[in-house]
């Protein structure tokens, strides 16, 4: 019932007001109105996927299983009991392995991994390699005012509606930034086909500890994107500052919650870039407003970095190399020849078939081509959602887009296929790992279509561009 009334909803408001013919108009407070309406109406859909999680605090100690064993979870109780590492004893015969990381000794003296897989052994102690900014900013708070301890489905559903807002006006500051006009009906579809092909919103529906990694990088990456292009539009120096603050802050959380989805802030580079060449901008300002950019990242990432080296060999090793799961994560490694693996899984693989509503979902593809031990785990590509495939005419009439905006097509682009790469090699192959990319991709298909629109308003183009979101 709510989703048809979502749906007959938009359609009488687009018929009605004739969106489908009005450019948006920042200028105008009722288009103003309209983009915080979507908002609005995507937050309610995120409480309402939420509303079927079964509880979104526990009693502590805790007790349920199915909620207390998540790593973010027992990061707290260590926290809570004024240690680092993990509060887990080691399994019987587990001194004896030569090594530890092998699954194969693992498995020859049956070593029971039930309540250690997951955790990275270091020293003689078990640690949480997941980053520990979903614990400082929600598990922790929660259980200073409440003394109850937060769900993973809850931490998910908070950063989810984070990611929702600032993801949206992040398209909004786009078009403001590098198009001379935008169909309102395309930017607002647009903003809702972020929130699900861009994996916010699935991931919230199958929350767990692995989706909060997920989704928290999703919430602040998205904040760092609006609130850095939010600053270079801004003319107001105290203003700039507070945005530019602001950026760098999330920018910084975005490494103490998922450190690969962080390389995404080159994508600002062009933007930022051209607030230091203004003319019109004095030196005393351009100061500041570096300032206010980096002095957030130094101290979150300095924090960080000192939790880092208290766990683990230094600053810069997060433990992942020391993983209790399927591989030894150690014998991992960047590989050229996975090149192609990469392409396939994170952007050509299909949807499977299945006999139940809506009869698509993941499907689990082995190629069989990989030169060491692969992940494959249920998984889509990128491009199975047909409106990611407008990203692939994004640099077209570059001439028109100005040498800022190719620029951020560009960045965009290449580090979209350096993190899809990477994380082939480093991780392997699940719809956790194509999330990391599913975003940028998203808001830059839909910021294409936008863009091509207006470039060259035509019914027929108009048409394909709204099936495409709402397909996706």
């Amino acid at each position: 019932f709510f989703i048809t009334a979502i749906l007959i909803l938009t359609v009488l408001t687009v018929i009605v007001f004739k969106l489908y013919k009005k450019n948006y108009d920042h200028a105008n407070p009722n288009h103003r109105k309209l983009v915080l309406c979507v908002i609005v109406v995507l937050l309610l859909f995120s409480t309402f996927v939420s509303s079927f999680n079964r509880a979104y605090t526990v009693e502590y100690p805790t007790k349920d299983d199915k909620y207390a064993y998540g790593n973010y979870v027992l990061q707290l109780e260590a926290f809570v009991k004024g240690q680092i590492h993990l509060d887990i004893e080691k399994p019987p015969r587990f001194d004896q392995l030569e090594n530890p990381f092998s699954p194969s000794e693992r498995r020859e003296l049956n070593i029971d991994t039930k309540w250690i897989w997951d955790k990275a052994y270091y020293n003689d102690h078990f640690y949480s390699y997941f980053g520990v900014i979903p614990v400082i900013l929600v598990y922790l708070p929660v259980y200073m005012l409440t003394g109850r301890v937060a769900t993973d489905p809850f931490c998910c559903y908070l950063f989810s509606m984070l990611a929702i807002v600032c993801s949206s006006l992040f398209l909004r500051e786009l078009v403001l930034r590098y198009l001379k006009k935008a169909n309102i009906l395309l930017l607002c579809l647009g903003m809702a086909t972020i929130s699900f092909a861009g994996m916010i919103l699935p991931m919230q529906a199958s929350a767990n500890f692995y989706t909060v990694a997920v989704s928290s990088a999703l919430g602040t990456i998205s904040a760092f994107f609006f609130f850095a292009f939010r600053g270079a539009r801004e003319s107001n120096t105290f203003k700039r500052c507070i945005y530019f603050f602001a950026a760098g802050m999330f920018l910084a959380l975005t490494v103490g919650c998922r450190p690969n989805v962080s390389v995404y802030g080159a994508i600002a580079l062009p933007a930022l870039f051209a607030v230091l060449m203004e003319k019109e901008t004095n030196a005393r300002a351009k100061v500041c407003m570096v300032s206010s950019f980096v002095a957030p990242i130094f101290a979150i990432v300095g924090g960080l970095m000192y939790y880092n080296a208290l766990r683990f060999s230094g600053p810069l090793d997060f433990g992942t190399n020391y993983q209790i799961t399927l591989a030894d994560v150690s014998q991992y490694e960047l590989r050229l020849s996975y090149i192609f693996e990469t392409f396939f899984h994170y952007f050509l693989q299909p949807f499977g078939v299945h006999d139940w509503f809506p009869f698509v979902g993941l499907s689990r593809i082995s190629l069989g081509t990989y030169t060491g031990y692969c992940y494959t785990g249920e998984n889509i590509g990128a491009f199975s959602f047909f409106s990611n495939i407008t990203i692939l005419s994004s640099l077209r009439n570059r001439r028109k887009l100005g040498n800022e905006g190719t620029a951020f097509v560009a960045t965009s682009l290449f580090m979209v296929a350096f993190i899809a790469w990477m994380d082939m090699c480093l991780a392997g192959t699940h719809v956790r790992y194509v999330s990391d990319i599913l975003l940028v991709v998203t808001i830059l298909a839909c910021f294409t279509m936008i863009r091509s629109f207006s470039e060259n308003p035509s019914r027929i183009k108009k048409y394909a561009f709204v099936f495409l979101m709402m397909c996706s």
